[in-house]
């Protein structure tokens, strides 16, 4: 009997044994994530963004998780990035709501014009926008991060804009057809065109400026552009997601580890990077002789009255397809106005 029960004992020994090297062994093993983008290896939102949340994960995680990052679309187009981490492509992805906006309907709310100074303050909103009403937009990924770019300004070739009057006969470049809408009622002519495509328009003259961030300004080198308005006119959402069957296969105190610096933290960084990278786009500007001009609170309300019905339409439009358009704007518009106090 003594026998059978120190056999048992030393088989159950060598059991727990071997689960505890089993155990060991599992959580030694180096987890390797991918992390998409359409951008390049040196644009801001890889260099001040990314490679710091990723290397501190990796730092806090001891070296047991480790990131790649493949930008300039090298695991797919810019307009599939949300794709590609629902489908497992990547792990992780960051991209552009815009890029397709019936997918992202309440969120386009966030690119609604004059709203915003700031990337921080709009990516405060845009976290706080997402525990409120748009959770189930993104309901097929685990969200680690939405932000937003700064606010786009007006750059112009031929002259300093200063009034209404002066965008008369300009065409101007917008990134899609709604701030095309924008422009188009301040009196210009909009021309919707990829970024890669400005520079060769502005050079043969078949643009007289664009609306865009400052950091894009010097990124991609619009130097044709010699007049900037400050007008703060769009600011533009981005996200980063993650495919949730990945996030659920990772060990509990490595979800805690990303639960816990991401969300809100990782958003506000992300707007923090990019308000960083337009201030220093604007100092180059005026460093090679740029001139740069603020509007004037008067000339600027003329411009949001004119501009302020595009606001209603968009709710009417989301109104029409069942989402609670006029509650969410009340809200964004509140909370910026909370923000500015």
């Amino acid at each position: 009997m003594k026998k059978g029960i120190y056999s048992s004992s030393i088989i159950f020994l060598f059991l727990g044994v071997g689960l505890f090297f089993q155990d060991k062994v599992c959580c030694d093993e180096t987890i390797e994530l991918k992390v998409s983008h359409f951008g390049a290896s040196d644009w801001v939102l890889q260099r001040d963004f990314l490679e710091p949340w990723t290397r501190n994960i990796e730092k806090l995680s001891n070296g047991r998780v480790k990131f790649t990052i493949y930008p300039n679309c090298q695991l797919g187009p810019a307009k599939e990035q949300y794709d590609l981490a629902v489908k497992g492509v990547t792990d992780i992805a960051l991209g552009v709501q815009s890029y397709t906006p019936e997918r992202f309907l309440l969120t386009s709310v966030m690119s609604l014009p004059f709203m915003s100074d700031s990337g921080e303050k709009a990516s405060v909103v845009l976290w706080s926008l997402y525990n409120k009403y748009l959770e189930d937009e993104y309901k097929d990924v685990k969200v680690l991060a939405l932000f937003c770019h700064g606010p786009g300004q007006l750059h112009t070739t031929k002259k300093q804009v200063k009034t209404l009057e002066d965008l008369k006969g300009l065409k101007i470049r917008m990134a899609n057809p709604f701030l095309g809408k924008v422009i188009e009622r301040l009196g210009a002519t909009a021309v919707i065109c990829p970024v890669t495509e400005i520079n060769e328009k502005l050079i043969k003259k078949e643009l007289d400026g664009v609306v865009i961030v400052w950091e894009a300004v010097s990124n991609f080198r619009f130097y044709e552009c010699k007049y900037h308005t400050i007008v703060n006119m769009y600011t533009l959402p981005f996200f980063v997601v993650m495919n949730k069957e990945k996030y659920d296969s990772l060990p509990a105190d490595i979800k805690k580890l990303i639960d816990e610096n991401s969300g809100k933290k990782m958003s506000v960084m992300a707007g923090m990077a990019m308000d960083n990278d337009d201030i220093r786009a604007k100092n180059a500007a005026a460093e090679r002789g740029d001139l740069i001009y603020t509007l004037p609170e008067g000339e600027l309300q003329r411009w949001k009255k004119i501009a302020m019905p595009l606001g209603d339409e968009w709710v009417q439009d989301m109104k029409a397809k069942g989402l609670p358009a006029q509650e969410t704007l009340v809200y964004v518009v509140d909370l910026f106005m909370r923000l500015q106090e």
